[in-house]
Formats: C-alpha cells, structure tokens, sequence
C-alpha cells in the first residue's frame, strides 16, 4: 500500500508547469480527482482509516477514564505539561 500511496502523491506532484488552456487545465484537474477517488475507494487505505478512528475513539475513551485521577493530573502538574 506505500507504494501504491507514494505513486500517487508523485503523479499528483509531477506537474511541473502550469497547464495552457483551460482545456488542459481541466483534464488535469478530473485526472487528479480521479486519483484521489481511486485512493479512498482502495480497500487497504479503506481499513486503514477504519484502523485508525478505532484507535483515536479508544484513546479518547482511555483518556477520559484516567484524565480524572489524582496521578494524572498530579503528573500533568509535575512535568509542566498543564498549568
């Protein structure tokens, strides 16, 4: 899936000079769009991202379990990291 990401951004970035018609401009601009419709549509990326709000909400949960804890506010307060 790197690959196939980092083939992507440099076809998105190949683009070295600004196109001379708006004919040409537009075709340029459905292409990158296809591109970027052809990304979030890869089942891989797709899991991925599913992957990755599981795992934000899961912190977000953790973090409002511990957040009220005497340790952790004790050790926000002693590294400096909160008020």
């Amino acid at each position: 899936m790197g690959r196939y990401l980092v083939s992507v951004l440099g076809e998105l970035g190949g683009q070295d000079r600004v196109p001379d018609t708006a004919q040409e401009a537009e075709a340029l601009v459905a292409h990158q769009e296809s591109l970027l419709e052809g990304v979030w549509r890869d089942p891989q990326v797709a899991r991925l991202q599913q992957e990755g709000e599981s795992t934000l909400q899961a912190l977000q949960r953790e973090h409002q379990s511990v957040a009220h804890t005497d340790d952790f506010r004790w050790v926000g307060h002693g590294c400096g990291l909160w008020g």
